[in-house]
């Protein structure tokens, strides 16, 4: 559980995640919705798309 809820007013959110743009809509895309604990991923999400998506992520870190 820990790691299926994003809490968007903490200072590691807003220092590594947010100033990137699209970084939000991203996490959305990927399975995670708005409420008011922050970013919750939602119970159907796609666990393939999430391995996917941080594979490519870290990729394009590797690839600068």
């Amino acid at each position: 559980m820990k790691f299926r809820t994003i809490n968007v007013e903490n200072k590691a959110y807003k220092g590594k995640v947010k100033p990137f743009i699209g970084a939000k809509q991203l996490l959305l895309v990927c399975g995670f919705a708005q409420s008011e604990a922050g970013l919750v991923l939602e119970e159907g999400a796609d666990a393939s798309l999430l391995a996917y998506t941080k594979g490519k992520l870290e990729a394009a870190l590797v690839a600068g």
